[in-house]
C-alpha cells in the first residue's frame, strides 16, 4: 500500500488500527483530516512569472554549507506546475483540509504593495483555491512560512525593523481582498519561534544572522506587534458578513 492509501485508511478509522488503540488511542469522530505544505519547500519556480527572491532563495544561493547537501528549493516538488496532480493526490488520500502557504514575494516581488503587485501570482493562488473547493477540500492558508521578500531584508533588515508591521499588514490586506471570499481559515505565522531563533539568533536558517542576545527578541517583538494589528485593527474593522476568518499562528506539537 502506498503512502496515500495508508493515510486514507488512517482517516477512515479515525486513527490507528484497533489493535494499536490501547497504545495510541483514537481521534474523535468527525476529526478533520488534512495535510500541509509551504510555498518555499514545494512550489519551485523561484524566479518564474514575476516572483521576486525570498530570503531563503538568497540564503541557499549564497554558498556551501547552508543546508544539507547544499540543496536549494529552486525546483523543489515543482508544485507551481503540478497543481492538478497534487490535488489528485489529496483526493486519493481522502483528506478534507489542505493547509498551504502563500509566497509573499510571489505576490509582492519587492515585498511592498505600493510598488508592485504580481497578477500572475494572484491568479496562481486563486486557481489553486478554486480547484481545492471544487474537490470539496477546505483550504487553510498560511500568510507567512518564513519566506520574507529578500528586498525587505536587504533594505530594512527584515523582522529586525518595525516597518515590517506595516508592510506585512498591507500584504495581508491584499491576500484577504484577493482570496477572502473563499478562504475562511487563516494562519498568520508558521512556527514563529523557530523562525526568529534560527534566523536571527543562531543563523542556521535564513536570513542567517547571528545577533546573539538581541536578534530573536527584536524579531519576536515585531511579529507579536503585527499580530495585534492584524487581529485587533485589520480583522476587527472588516464586515463579518463579508469574511469571517479564524486567524492564529501555527506552532509545532507532538501527538501520541
Amino acid at each position: 500500500m502506498g503512502p496515500t492509501g495508508a493515510f486514507s485508511r488512517l482517516g477512515a478509522r479515525d486513527g490507528f488500527p484497533e489493535e494499536a488503540s490501547f497504545y495510541y488511542g483514537n481521534f474523535p469522530p468527525g476529526f478533520s483530516w488534512g495535510v500541509g505544505s509551504s510555498a518555499y519547500q514545494t512550489e519551485g519556480a523561484w524566479d518564474q512569472d514575476g516572483k521576486g527572491p525570498s530570503i531563503w532563495d538568497a540564503f541557499t544561493h549564497s554558498g556551501k554549507g547552508k543546508v544539507l547537501g547544499d540543496e536549494t528549493a529552486d525546483t523543489a516538488c515543482d508544485g507551481y506546475y503540478k497543481v492538478q496532480e497534487d490535488i489528485a493526490l489529496l483526493r486519493e488520500m481522502n483528506v478534507s483540509h489542505y493547509r498551504f502557504s502563500l509566497s509573499w514575494p510571489r505576490l509582492l516581488p519587492t515585498g511592498i504593495r505600493a510598488e508592485q503587485v504580481n497578477k500572475k501570482g494572484i491568479r496562481f493562488y486563486s486557481d489553486l483555491i478554486d480547484a481545492l473547493l471544487k474537490s470539496n477540500i477546505t483550504p487553510i492558508v498560511t500568510l507567512y512560512h518564513w519566506d520574507l521578500p529578500q528586498l525587505l531584508q536587504v533594505k530594512y533588515g527584515g523582522w529586525q525593523n518595525a516597518s515590517m508591521t506595516s508592510y506585512f499588514s498591507d500584504y495581508a490586506d491584499l491576500c484577504f481582498e484577493a482570496f477572502g471570499d473563499r478562504v475562511k481559515h487563516w494562519i498568520t505565522f508558521s512556527d514563529p519561534r523557530a523562525m526568529v531563533e534560527k534566523g536571527y539568533e543562531t543563523g542556521r536558517h535564513a536570513p542567517g544572522l547571528k545577533l546573539h542576545g538581541t536578534g530573536m527578541y527584536k524579531a519576536a517583538h515585531h511579529i507579536i506587534k503585527v499580530r495585534w494589528i492584524f487581529l485587533g485593527c485589520r480583522l476587527g474593522s472588516r464586515r463579518r458578513d463579508e469574511m469571517t476568518p479564524s486567524a492564529r499562528p501555527a506552532c509545532p506539537g507532538v501527538w501520541g
